[in-house]
Parts: structure tokens; sequence; C-alpha cells
């Protein structure tokens, strides 16, 4: 069976009827449509963090794209998605 696209995952998840909620995919599969649909390297991470992504908060790209099966694009996503993160999560505790 062909993965879903991320437009296909869009009109499920807005539909009127039924959506899906994506949250509750699987950690891997989660993992696999924020790398651009990698399988490959959602499974690597997933395994390696044992579907934990705190054990890659902090690491540094050299150390991301060390882990078996992640590349040098993948890690540059995984450390920016990090940054994203830490900034949003500074802005939210400097509003309270």
């Amino acid at each position: 069976m062909k993965r879903k696209t991320a437009e296909t995952l869009f009109h499920q998840a807005t539909r009127k009827h039924d959506p899906i909620d994506l949250a509750v995919l699987p950690f891997e599969r989660r993992l696999s449509i924020l790398l651009g649909g990698n399988d490959k390297a959602a499974a690597a991470i997933a395994e390696y963090t044992g579907g934990d992504l705190r054990k890659l908060s902090g690491m540094e790209l050299a150390d991301l794209e060390g882990i078996p099966g992640v590349g040098r694009a993948t890690a540059v996503r995984l450390f920016v998605f990090f940054t994203l993160a830490l900034d949003l999560i500074g802005q939210a505790q400097d509003a309270a």
C-alpha cells in the first residue's frame, strides 16, 4: 500500500466528516512525515531513541549525523526542529 502524501494527510485531517488525528499516529510515522517521508531515517531514529526524542535534544549536528541511517540532510532537519521547539518553549515561558 502506498504511503499517504502530506497533501492526502492534510485533507484527511481537515475534512469535516471523520477527520484523522495526526497527533495519534505512531511515533515513527509522525517522524517520517517531519522528515519528508524518509521512512528509513525515521525507523533508525525511532530505534536509536526508543521513541523518546528527548534523547536527541542538545545533540550537535555531527552527533545526529552519526546515528546509523541518518544523513546530513536529516541531521539538519532534526537540529532545526529542536531549535524551533526550544524557541517555542522559551516564548511560552516568557509569556507566562
